[in-house]
């Protein structure tokens, strides 16, 4: 049984798919204190939608944990050791293990340090957004959200992130 009145001493581990939602919660100072919660998603909802709903259903995701790690789910990625990363090799490192899709545009985020955000979003996603405001013409969820509510919305993961010492494993 987890007494989240110690939350502060736990870890609370998000798993993140498109085909659902894992939480951990661990309290290293008493083998015994495990915990995971399974969460399937509303496949007619984006992912955020998801994990919108998600933080507001469950409760223990309001608590200040000691450590938070977040892991995003996928099968198409290629994790590289930034000293062996060269720039003009993005597209054979990640071809070399995934088959080629056709219209397909190889990313990559070089970390340098341990921001969950920008794991998650890309620095040229958000320069567009900020220089071309405009060029969103669809809201993205719901009816309100356009280029400033976004960018409101990402300074506030950046705070939670902050603020419950997030890091994606």
């Amino acid at each position: 049984m987890i007494d989240f009145t110690k939350s502060k001493q736990y870890t609370l581990s998000i798993r993140l798919s498109t085909d659902g939602f894992s939480f951990s919660i661990y309290n290293p100072i008493h083998d015994d204190s495990f915990s995971v919660i399974e969460k399937e998603i509303d496949t007619s909802l984006s992912l955020t939608a998801n994990l919108k709903a998600v933080f507001h259903e469950l409760d223990f995701l309001g608590h200040s944990y000691k450590r938070v790690n977040i892991m995003l789910a996928s099968k198409r990625f290629t994790i590289v050791p930034l000293d062996l990363f060269e720039e003009e090799q993005a597209d054979l490192l990640f071809y070399h293990n995934h088959q080629k899709r056709e219209n397909e545009t190889v990313i990559y985020n070089i970390l340098k340090k341990n921001n969950p955000l920008t794991e998650m979003l890309s620095k040229e996603g958000i320069m567009n957004i900020i220089e071309n405001p405009d060029s969103i013409t669809t809201p993205w969820y719901g009816q309100l959200m356009q280029a400033p509510q976004i960018l409101a919305y990402i300074i506030e993961l950046d705070y939670w992130f902050e603020k419950y010492n997030v890091e994606i494993v």
